[in-house]
């Protein structure tokens, strides 16, 4: 929701925007430059930013206006599924080319990430001017500024394989991760199965 307006996806790929209160349909738009078909795929995500919300899909990101569905400017360079990262001029994705800072639909700066298996799936945590991600075994933390990186840690199980991880979650100057990591033993010593762990690192 934006601006009075739920956002969603239909059947016909289009962005449609409904009025928060009645639920009638305020606009519809195509993702295509002639609006002869939509492009918005239902597999993405939609991230609300004041009056603008952005669509992100394997085919692109867009950014549209919630309250007349204009799009505002649109670019397949952070194709991925998921949400975006808006922080002052910036908009951050996460998407099959890596991690990307965008400003007006033009790429500031693109940050290969060669362990991603598929293609950028998990979402950027922000925190203290750092954008934090996952891969399967690594945490990774990258400058917002520049892209330049900050620091990587790796989490292996007991038998020091990677890790399959999920998000991080960024909370003031902390990212953390939940690891099943499955060590033979807690912290202590004893086991009574699976052990897992939550990490917190320093933004």
């Amino acid at each position: 929701m934006a601006d009075g307006v739920v956002c969603a996806v239909d059947g016909r790929m289009y962005l449609a925007g409904l009025d928060v209160k009645t639920g009638s349909t305020r606009w519809h738009v195509s993702g295509g430059s002639t609006g002869a078909a939509g492009l918005f795929q239902a597999q993405c995500s939609i991230t609300p930013d004041g009056d603008t919300v952005y669509v992100h899909s394997p085919s692109g990101l867009w950014a549209v206006s919630a309250r007349d569905g204009k799009v505002r400017w649109s670019g397949t360079i952070a194709g991925g599924l998921t949400r975006v990262v808006p922080s002052g001029p910036f908009v951050y994705a996460a998407g099959t080319g890596g991690v990307s800072a965008i400003a007006a639909g033009n790429t500031a700066w693109t940050v290969p990430v060669p362990h991603w298996a598929s293609g950028g799936d998990h979402p950027l945590a922000l925190a203290d001017g750092a954008l934090t991600f996952t891969t399967n075994g690594r945490v990774s933390s990258v400058d917002t500024a520049s892209g330049a990186p900050r620091w990587t840690a790796a989490v292996k199980d007991f038998a020091r394989e990677d890790v399959p991880l999920p998000n991080a979650a960024a909370a003031a100057r902390v990212v953390c991760v939940l690891a099943k990591d499955e060590a033979a033993a807690d912290d202590t010593g004893n086991k009574h199965g699976p052990v897992d762990h939550l990490y917190a690192f320093p933004a």
